[in-house]
């Protein structure tokens, strides 16, 4: 079932603000249509000791919070400024916005576990996910009646119970919640797809590969330069660098070329800002295997040498494919793979497929670049600057933040704090409107780093 509904999701984001709204009424009717079945259903299970004290401790306030949560959505949602416009300014950060995370699983609690789980829900289908609920064996009646309202009022691939604790293990979660009586445990894990470990297992997979959108539109000139500037720090060790670039199929070879005039113009300019541009023998060994596999499955491999003795090259690999281990495997090193896209929506399929907590898109087309924010997926998008590197973009405390969110143990939140637990906070950077350090580095001023 998660397969289908991750599906559906993907196909269609961007999630409105009409398709959340309405997503969060249908719930409220079915909890109004409903009341008097579920509040037998949790007698009947021993949750509440008469009708009366089920709807007021348990129905009443689930039709509650599924109506403020349709209210109140539309706030939620905004984007928030980052910095203001000094930062806007200087810094270049833009906006932070709060994305759907994709599939959501929630284990409801046995106490209270109408009122609790619809709050969750509430968030859920506030933030645009797609839900799959299991109740607690506890309360049997309460899961067949509410199975049985859902099954009427949702699309299986919107919302669905679980038909059992087996079925709901299996699934692959991009967040699983676990309702609890207790205050809300923050832990963080990340554990594999269906293996939910312990009361606080999360399932959430992020590839931690960058990928770098190059539109039809870029500037290819100046986005070489960044990207490669970017690739030289540390030879590219750097978390989050750019690990691959999704090119038009049809500049390919005009990309390739002007990354490699931009390595052979920056690797001499290059110095101790870098870092570190040295290989192990054992790291050089492991690029040298990744590159061999590269060329025997097709690739294309460029070779920028370095200035400087002992400094580790720069690698190109053109027509990169999916059996490539520059693809499947951590780089952590300078190569530069390239893949090719036809139309814009096979670049951003890509970047579902590989879940990335970072993506840098390059491009002046104002419609291409709001189709790419709109139905991306990631803690960071970078616009016409390489991720998380430079000015315009965010510190190593918000990545460390991104980082550790991938999995995420929540309990007894609804409301707003549901919502926003729910979704994926995505930072989206723009260079700064006066880029100071280039200017000063294209004026030959000494002192700071000769990276663009």
């Amino acid at each position: 079932m998660t397969f289908a509904q991750r599906a559906a999701f993907l196909a269609e984001l961007p999630v409105s603000l009409a398709t959340r709204q309405d997503r969060l009424v249908r719930a409220a009717r079915m909890v109004e249509g409903q009341a008097e079945a579920l509040c037998r259903a949790l007698v009947a299970d021993g949750r509440h000791p008469d009708v009366t004290a089920a709807r007021q401790a348990d129905v009443t306030p689930a039709l509650a919070v599924l109506r403020d949560a349709a209210r109140k959505v539309g706030d939620w949602i905004r984007p928030a400024p980052a910095d203001g416009w000094l930062g806007r300014m200087t810094r270049g950060d833009d906006y932070i916005a709060c994305q759907p995370l994709g599939v959501v699983g929630l284990a409801a609690s046995h106490t209270l576990p109408l009122s609790r789980t619809m709050g969750l829900l509430a968030g859920a289908l506030a933030a645009g996910n797609r839900v799959v609920i299991r109740f607690d064996p506890a309360t049997p009646h309460l899961a067949e009646r509410v199975a049985a309202a859902v099954a009427t009022a949702f699309d299986p691939a919107e919302l669905t119970i679980a038909s059992s604790d087996d079925a709901f293990a299996a699934m692959r979660f991009d967040r699983l919640v676990i309702s609890s009586p207790a205050t809300a445990d923050h832990d963080r894990a990340d554990h594999d797809g269906g293996n939910h470990e312990g009361a606080g297992a999360v399932t959430i997979h992020r590839s931690g590969k960058t990928p770098v959108i190059l539109g039809r539109s870029t500037d290819f000139a100046r986005a070489a330069e960044r990207i490669v500037a970017a690739k030289l720090v540390q030879a590219g060790r750097v978390p989050l660098t750019p690990d691959y670039l999704l090119v038009p199929a049809e500049q390919e070879e005009m990309v390739g070329n002007w990354l490699c005039r931009a390595a052979a113009r920056l690797f001499p300019r290059i110095g101790d800002e870098a870092g570190d541009t040295r290989l192990t023998p054992e790291e050089s060994t492991r690029i040298d295997a990744l590159l061999a596999d590269a060329r025997v499955r097709g690739g294309t491999v460029l070779t920028i040498p370095a200035p400087r003795a002992g400094r580790a090259p720069l690698h190109i690999v053109r027509h990169a494919s999916d059996d490539m281990a520059i693809l499947r495997e951590e780089i952590a090193g300078p190569i530069l793979p390239l893949r090719n896209y036809a139309p814009i929506d096979e670049a951003i399929t890509e970047t579902h497929t590989r879940q990335p907590l970072a993506i840098c898109y390059f491009g002046r087309d104002a419609a291409e670049r709001q189709q790419v924010l709109a139905r991306t997926i990631s803690s960071t998008i970078a616009i016409n600057g390489p991720a998380l590197l430079g000015p315009a973009l965010p510190g190593p405390a918000l990545l460390d933040r991104a980082v550790s969110a991938v999995g995420l143990t929540l309990a007894g939140e609804h409301g707003e704090a549901a919502f926003r637990q729910m979704s994926q906070t995505r930072r989206v950077c723009r260079p700064p409107l006066l880029d100071i350090a280039r200017a000063r580095v294209e004026l030959g001023i000494r002192g700071l780093p000769a990276l663009p």
